[in-house]
């Protein structure tokens, strides 16, 4: 988010263009429920994690960095996966993933904290 927020600059709302209507719409309907409830923040706040991702990848966070888009479509499988209570390691094939998948995570963070200083210098 905070990539984002830096790559859109003076133009909060920038992002929002990358994503198809039907999403927008979504976002919308999120945004003014969260402006009803006082608990508005922003429309990126309203998005989900792989609009977020989508909205980055067309903004050009990925331009030239393959590797850490495979890496964090991987990771948003897995999240989901997590998020709706679906077991991830039901065998030890797949509990043996669970290092690979801990040290991509930490690939990635360390890699988006690089682009969001490099866009805040």
């Amino acid at each position: 988010m905070d990539w984002i927020r830096n790559a859109c600059g003076e133009n909060p709302e920038h992002w929002l263009q990358y994503l198809r209507k039907t999403q927008q719409k979504a976002i919308e309907h999120h945004w003014e429920k969260a402006v009803k409830e006082n608990l508005a923040i922003g429309r990126l706040s309203c998005a989900t994690f792989g609009q977020e991702i989508q909205a980055a990848d067309r903004l050009g966070l990925f331009e030239d960095a393959n590797e850490y888009r495979e890496r964090l479509e991987i990771l948003e499988k897995l999240r989901n996966t997590v998020y709706h209570a679906a077991e991830f390691a039901l065998t030890p094939e797949q509990a043996l993933k669970l290092p690979k998948y801990v040290r991509d995570v930490q690939i990635v963070t360390a890699w988006l904290r690089a682009q969001i200083e490099s866009l805040a210098a």
